[in-house]
């Protein structure tokens, strides 16, 4: 207390409301865990009795690379109208974390949480540090807060295990920042690919502004000519060195034309000039230009990070269209992977190399058989499931996000999918160019599907939507944004739990070569045990803890097995 402004702390997920309580009891010092190359927040909760005006931070300590890397942000809220489902309920919930760079004011009576936000230098040594977070701010008295960082003595990697696939819009970004240029453009979208780097998420689309550009050639004559692809890889294959070597995204939506596609609601068969699909002249172009990409991306080692998603969510009824059109690929292009959102399904089977099921779709037994066939698992959230499903609604609980990796070990899934991170607009809800505030208006409101202008549908709040555009006022600001995206704890939400998924990883294969070299059976067994998840931590999908403490309790023994076994 200092000046009759209290504070207090927690661990990143949790979600605090504007007029939660102060915890009782005994107060325990300010205190993180991690290891090398990982991200680790904590929240510093402000209740001042008197309005606090001129906030500031500054961060000091006893490792200057350590102090470099720690950020200070403010947890801002959106008012929450209509509950996304029976976990959420009316009110201000906590989610976009802008950067604290300038000073801000705090209202009296109103809990004000700072997200403090540490990465850990490769080269830090283990054990101990000690920070300091200094707040100031007009005429009170600045507060010292003592931060202990514990660093655990191993690094995760990067690239992790876990494929990540996320939609992100450029035109979104681009109206959103009030761009003109192209040049604009691709700095912004620089800026987001860096945070998405920052977070271990992968987009669909790395390169929007270079496309693999495609021109066809018609040689014989009459009605029938035949066609040949003349592809230009130049602009492409820069942005893929950036994005795919450089950052080291996992995965890419391969950008394969003439393929047709759809979705429950409506589809289209694939076309090649006058060729329609499944006819000799289609096959021999679509062989042409399919087996010419194949062959450039296993040359430039990027086959692996490919995968083809052209069609959507299917039906039963459009099973037999979807197997005819993932066999046109197989048949031009047999080593490029064919995702599907769909469960496993035998109508389906021999057409797909990787199923991506909606969360509470997926089935452990029918998904293993497809794993042992060879195939991928991959599975995703969207506006579905709602609750009592982990996912990914700004009016849920913070740990879903990070419950939902959690459960990715559990049953080894393979990679995750979600469709957007920045839908911050309906053009049916707010059509002819206007657009929704998504830092004022929570919700992600139903588009397409040939829903007509106006019209007004619940997907829920948050849907589709990670990342916020710095404009806090696209309705009156115009005003040019060239920097990135700002976070949310579910962005952070998701990091977290991927970084999780690479401790239980590593423990694995420390396990698997300390049984190569002869170590202690008994000791193994017990670390092994460390690897399933308790039923105290999750039952199943629906039945889970919404403590975070079992999580960070069972994180710091998995650090300190792996720990051992690095010794």
């Amino acid at each position: 207390d200092s000046d009759q402004t209290a504070w207090w702390w927690c661990e990143g997920t949790y979600k605090v409301g504007r007029q939660r309580p102060s915890p009782t009891g005994p107060a325990r010092p300010v205190r993180i865990a991690a290891c090398r190359g990982e991200y680790e927040p904590v929240q510093i909760v402000l209740r001042p009795e008197r309005a606090m005006r001129g906030l500031t931070a500054r961060i000091t300590g006893d490792n200057e690379a350590l102090v470099a890397a720690t950020k200070v942000y403010e947890v801002a809220y959106h008012y929450v109208q209509r509950p996304t489902d029976s976990a959420g309920c009316v009110g201000w919930w906590p989610d976009a974390l802008p950067p604290l760079n300038g000073p801000i004011d705090l209202e009296p009576g109103v809990n004000q949480p700072l997200w403090v936000l540490t990465k850990i230098p490769k080269d830090c040594p283990a054990g101990d540090h000690a920070l300091t977070l200094t707040l100031s701010a007009e005429g009170v008295k600045p507060i010292r807060i003592p931060i202990t960082v514990h660093v655990y003595d191993f690094a995760i990697p990067y690239p992790g295990h876990v494929t990540t696939a996320f939609g992100l819009s450029a035109g979104n970004i681009r109206r959103y920042h009030n761009l003109e240029t192209l040049d604009e453009q691709r700095r912004v979208w620089d800026a987001y690919m860096a945070s998405f780097r920052e977070h271990r998420i992968s987009p669909y689309d790395f390169a929007p502004f270079d496309p693999i550009r495609l021109e066809w050639a018609r040689s014989g004559p009459g009605d029938e000519p035949e066609l040949r692809a003349r592809l230009d890889f130049a602009a492409w294959d820069a942005q893929a060195r950036r994005y795919l070597d450089g950052f080291g995204f996992n995965s890419f939506r391969l950008p394969l034309a003439h393929t047709g596609g759809g979705s429950f609601h409506s589809r289209t068969a694939g076309r090649i000039g006058p060729y329609e699909q499944g006819t000799p002249g289609y096959r021999a172009a679509f062989a042409d230009y399919a087996g010419q990409i194949q062959r450039h991306l296993e040359q430039n080692h990027w086959l692996h990070e490919a995968y083809v998603y052209w069609f959507d969510e299917p039906d039963p009824k459009d099973y037999a269209f979807v197997v005819n059109g993932m066999e046109e690929i197989h048949r031009a292009a047999p080593k490029l992977r064919r995702m599907l959102t769909e469960e496993p399904n035998p109508a389906l089977f021999g057409a797909v190399d990787i199923w991506c099921p909606v969360l509470h779709n997926h089935d452990p037994e029918a998904c293993r058989a497809r794993q042992e066939a060879g195939e991928a698992i991959w599975w995703y959230v969207c506006t579905a499931p709602k609750a009592p499903y982990p996912g990914l609604f700004i009016d849920h609980n913070a740990i879903d996000l990070r419950i939902w990796l959690w459960m990715t070990w559990k049953w080894n899934v393979q990679g995750i999918l979600v469709w957007k991170s920045n839908y911050w607009t309906s053009p049916a809800a707010f059509p002819r160019g206007r657009l929704q505030n998504p830092w004022t208006d929570p919700m992600g409101y139903v588009s397409g599907y040939d829903k007509p202008e106006g019209y007004i549908g619940y997907w829920g709040n948050g849907d589709g939507r990670f990342i916020y555009p710095p404009n806090r006022d696209i309705e009156n600001d115009r005003g040019k944004y060239l920097d990135g995206p700002v976070s949310s704890i579910r962005w952070e939400m998701l990091r977290e739990g991927l970084e999780d998924f690479e401790y239980f990883q590593l423990l694995r294969d420390r396990i698997d070569l300390a049984r190569k070299t002869g170590r202690d059976p008994a000791t193994l067994e017990r670390y092994e045990r460390l690897l399933d998840i308790p039923p105290a931590i999750i039952t199943d999908k629906t039945h889970f803890t919404h403590d975070p403490r079992p999580l960070y309790t069972q994180r710091d023994r998995i650090a300190g097995a792996i720990e051992a076994l690095g010794r």
